[in-house]
């Protein structure tokens, strides 16, 4: 599924804006909070300087725990909205009007810190912490302009942070995707073979390319060859599973990633793909035909050697004649033939290993 390291990658990025943002918003909370708290502690709002206290040390626990604790970070969340509306309350209750203007930061620390979804529902619920008091105890015509400028501000808030994550999940898209087939990246395929080596089941490679691709683009120009490379990329997204991932490593050599099975359960439906693609080529008016090569990595074994016995096979596919798939035999470890063999093949594994 060519989606789901997007949606990995988008996830990592959003969970390093909220660290940047925890880290931030700790480091102003203790500068610009410290003396507000000493000062209630003199005046004797101890309540509140107790509750400040408490807010300060858990963003700062938070911002520990994004850097060095991932397991601890959904517990720290889930404190941070209790601990901003009690903060509040606190606020609320001990300084009245004045202590309605920490609505504001309170607000968009929300939208900075959680996810968007959790961020609304907490604003939600500091609407509902303020706004009951602001009508009960104002005038009626600041009580109004005090819960429309709260509204807003959150409002604007939710749509600022709005763009900036479809911002983000644009420029995530253009990182980790190739503009033309749409498919994944060499740079997130690399990522995938190290997360193929941890995950400790059997992941089949398919290296699969077009047959005299060069010829093609001489012969029809670039748009033909654009043309041809759209069409494979599309019949291997189409074809994938969901746990699967599919690549383009570099010209017409394209890499699919298959979870949980071995090359001899992939090799049929891989062959079956094969021939689609020559038959949907064809139809629009291509004449090309397709090789692949397949090879099986087990627990404990090495992703250098699994990808060039992929690279491998799919050139002894060529060699035979093209227009086939060839499977590899199991890893015994790379030898001076492997080396020998694999030394001129510009295909995904000089892309992996050099």
């Amino acid at each position: 599924m060519t989606g789901s390291l997007p949606h990995k990658s988008e996830l990592e990025s959003d969970l390093a804006q909220r660290a940047a943002a925890a880290k931030g918003i700790s480091l102003v909370t203790v500068v610009i909070g410290t003396p507000f708290i000493i000062a209630n502690l003199v005046q004797g709002y101890h309540v509140l300087a107790v509750t400040s206290i408490a807010a300060t040390l858990l963003l700062v626990a938070h911002a520990l725990a994004i850097r060095d604790s991932p397991g601890a970070v959904k517990y720290t969340t889930l404190l941070i909205i209790p601990a901003g509306l009690v903060c509040l309350a606190a606020a609320v209750h001990c300084r009245g009007t004045l202590g309605l203007l920490w609505t504001y930061p309170v607000i968009i620390g929300f939208y900075c810190l959680l996810e968007r979804r959790l961020a609304w529902g907490a604003n939600i619920a500091v609407v509902i912490t303020v706004v009951p008091y602001v009508l009960l105890n104002s005038e009626l015509e600041l009580a109004l302009r005090t819960v429309t400028t709260i509204l807003t501000v959150s409002a604007f808030t939710a749509v600022l942070m709005n763009v900036i994550h479809h911002d983000r999940r644009f420029l995530v898209q253009r990182m980790v995707t190739d503009p033309l087939t749409g498919v994944l990246n060499r740079q997130t395929f690399t990522e995938h073979l190290d997360a193929a080596a941890r995950s400790g089941t059997t992941t089949t490679l398919l290296a699969i390319d077009i047959d005299n691709f060069k010829q093609i683009n001489d012969e029809g120009g670039h748009a033909v060859g654009d043309k041809a490379l759209q069409l494979l990329g599309s019949s291997l997204t189409s074809w994938v599973r969901n746990d699967d991932a599919v690549f383009r490593t570099g010209g017409d050599e394209f890499v699919v990633i298959l979870e949980s099975v071995t090359a001899d359960e992939a090799f049929g439906p891989a062959e079956s793909l094969r021939q689609a693609v020559q038959r949907d080529a064809s139809a629009c008016g291509l004449q090309i035909s397709v090789s692949g090569g397949l090879a099986t990595l087990h627990p404990g074994e090495c992703v250098d050697s699994w990808v060039i016995a992929a690279d491998r096979a799919l050139y002894k596919a060529k060699s035979a004649g093209r227009g086939r798939l060839v499977m590899a035999p199991a890893q015994s470890g790379l030898d001076s033939a492997d080396a020998a063999l694999t030394a001129g093949l510009p295909a995904a594994t000089a892309a992996t290993i050099s």
